[in-house]
């Protein structure tokens, strides 16, 4: 899940970790006893709980059932009694597993969030955290609201905004003012920057990877695929071929160009708008994905394109005290 997740390689995690901890009290006994610079705060993930507790039928999100929504519930009371100061949950899309599937819990019953959210209850003064693309907004956030008000703890869920819902932001707003006027206890958490991927020919992806040339030479050392990347007649090949793509990811880049930069060097993690692909594209009359394909090849295929998912600039409902989208508080440009 870590390797799938956050990108952390598989050796990284066996090489850099002791692992000597099964239980959460001998994993928070393991962070004590390492030297730090700052504290830190523990929440328990439900998917390794899930995953821990059902092995493979809970890697495969298979349904609880009453049995192991109880072994789950005590786990969690368990790790919040010695510490962990709440619990955290995640239905999006964008987390898989290195497999490509998707993480534990993601398509959780209802019965065992509600399990969860009793153990929280139960030891009281924790929080639940619920990371969610709200597709089925209505029936999450009504989900949320019942699980706040019954068993009266505090919940914080996502708040982002995407290309495909650029409104839903304020729908969710709404909701939880409704929700605060209630006295029921949900909070909106903004991200403290965009979120994004960084594609590049020396990474795990990039925009023409399932291209039927470049999947000819995917595996070959870098150097030898810039040489070759760098023949007008290969390139031409690679841009005429386009595909339809099943990932949703793949297809949000395909069309995200409005959301891509060059990351350049030294590194710029905080572009502005005019410096986007598209308006590049846009102001030299040029193809963006050829573009994005010359970038790519920068540095001797070192480089790479700094591509924001959650992203998308908006003039409605502007911030009392700053001169930018409310959805841009703590994530602008």
């Amino acid at each position: 899940m870590m390797e799938g997740v956050e990108n952390i390689p598989d050796m990284a995690l066996v090489e850099g970790l002791t692992w000597e901890w099964e239980s959460f009290p001998q994993y928070l006994d393991a962070l004590a006893a390492r030297p730090r610079t700052i504290d830190v705060a523990v929440q328990v993930p439900h998917c390794a709980v899930r995953a821990y507790v059902r092995d493979d039928l809970g890697i495969a999100n298979e349904p609880a059932g009453p049995d192991n929504t109880k072994a789950m519930t005590a786990v969690v009371r368990e790790a919040l009694q010695a510490g962990a100061r709440g619990v955290t949950t995640t239905r999006t899309i964008t987390h898989l597993t290195a497999d490509r599937d998707r993480v534990p819990g993601a398509f959780a019953e209802t019965s065992e969030l509600f399990g969860l959210a009793e153990a929280v209850a139960a030891v009281g003064n924790r929080i639940i955290g619920w990371i969610s693309d709200f597709d089925d907004e209505n029936h999450e956030l009504g989900l949320l609201y019942r699980m706040a008000e019954r068993v009266g703890s505090r919940i914080w869920l996502t708040m982002v905004q995407r290309d495909k819902r650029p409104d839903q932001w304020m729908r969710v707003l709404d909701f939880l003012t409704g929700a605060a006027d209630d006295g029921v206890p949900l909070y909106g958490q903004v991200a403290a920057r965009p979120v994004g991927l960084m594609p590049g020919l020396d990474g795990l992806l990039h925009l023409f990877l399932t291209t039927p040339s470049y999947r000819t030479i995917a595996n070959w050392p870098l150097a030898e695929r810039v040489e070759i990347l760098r023949d007008p007649v290969f390139r031409d090949h690679v841009l005429g071929e386009r595909r339809d793509h099943r990932s949703q990811l793949m297809r949000e880049m395909t069309d995200g160009f409005h959301k891509m930069f060059r990351l350049g060097g030294p590194p710029d993690y905080e572009p502005v708008p005019e410096t986007a692909i598209r308006t590049e594209a846009e102001r030299t009359e040029a193809d963006p994905r050829g573009l994005v394909f010359d970038c790519l090849l920068e540095r001797d295929g070192q480089d790479f394109i700094l591509f924001f998912r959650l992203l998308q600039s908006t003039q409605s409902r502007r911030c009392p005290d700053h001169d930018a989208p409310s959805a841009y508080c703590s994530q602008a440009w």
